[in-house]
């Protein structure tokens, strides 16, 4: 996952993912070209209607869209290839359990492990 701080680097970041120029993405959201580019420099920030589109065409949540296209932005984590996104560092290294029990990277006291007799006891 990549952490997104603008709109502008998602839409970038989306475009070489998926080897279009901003042509071709104005083309697919039916815009014009130079739209695309004010939108990439930070220049303008993309109307509603756009958003729904966006969300509908190229498949990025709307939560990602709407996090990062304001005055404001929430900085938010997003993976293009999973589509999946999240608002810290710490959830994003949470994919699946396996992953949690192998990866000895994260360090807090939010996650424990629960041993096979802790399960027998919950299963009364």
């Amino acid at each position: 996952m990549k952490k997104y701080s603008s709109i502008a680097e998602l839409l970038v970041d989306y475009r070489a993912y998926h080897q279009l120029s901003q042509i071709d993405f104005a083309a697919l959201l039916d815009i014009d070209a130079r739209t695309v580019l004010r939108w990439e420099k930070n220049e303008s920030l993309i109307n509603q209607e756009k958003e729904k589109s966006i969300v509908e065409i190229l498949g990025i949540p709307h939560q990602v869209i709407r996090n990062l296209n304001t005055e404001n932005p929430i900085p938010i984590y997003f993976d293009l290839f999973r589509r999946v996104y999240s608002h810290t560092r710490l959830s994003q290294k949470v994919l699946i359990s396996c992953e949690l029990l192998l990866d000895s990277t994260i360090d807090t006291d939010r996650f424990h492990l629960i041993s096979n007799q802790s399960i027998r006891t919950l299963n009364y």
